[in-house]
């Protein structure tokens, strides 16, 4: 029983120490800064929101090679070197870290520039000389329903989390959100 109480113990103190000891120094009458961050290691990098966006990552991916194989079977063909028609702020191009509610967000404005391209695209369809129906279809039913149930899952989520943010405890929050992720995924 001892051994077991020791163990816990030991398990306990050897967890605690990261986020912990941050936090103490961040409350400190003289705070420390590590590498310019005061809460270095309180994150959930490794938690659910990972499982969320390897989710999202993996239907675009999906997504991409069903679009490609639509536009082959129709006798076109794919031009990887063009670039993206995506609009790019001039602080996209810097890698930022981001904490968890920015992350949320940057992921959802992500989804709507996609799903403002496929707005653009389907209107192309339809004001084209030919008027191809079958593309307009193909992007409305296999490409927009699904955006469209992405970015309000997205939007829904990022709402959430700054409600849980704006209680006292954001540790907590975040931690209880992740939870929440890990129930969802």
């Amino acid at each position: 029983m001892l051994l077991i109480g020791m163990l816990c113990t030991f398990l306990v103190s050897a967890t605690a120490e990261f986020c912990y000891t941050d936090v103490e120094a961040a409350c400190s009458s003289s705070p420390t800064a590590v590498d310019g961050r005061l809460l270095k290691n309180c994150n959930a990098r490794y938690g659910s929101f990972e499982g969320l966006y390897r989710q999202l990552s993996d239907s675009a991916w999906g997504k991409a090679i069903d679009i490609i194989k639509f536009i082959t079977k129709r006798g076109g063909r794919m031009n990887f070197n063009q670039l993206p028609h995506l609009k790019k702020n001039a602080k996209d191009s810097r890698v930022l870290e981001l904490n968890e509610l920015n992350s949320l967000a940057k992921a959802l404005d992500t989804e709507k520039q996609l799903a403002e391209e496929a707005l653009r695209l389907h209107a192309q369809t339809q004001n084209h000389p030919k008027q191809d129906a079958s593309v307009a279809h193909y992007l409305e039913e296999k490409f927009m329903e699904s955006q469209a149930e992405t970015i309000r899952k997205l939007a829904g989520h990022t709402n959430d989390l700054k409600s849980l943010l704006a209680d006292r405890d954001s540790s907590l929050s975040v931690y209880l959100f992740d939870e929440y992720l890990k129930k969802q995924l």
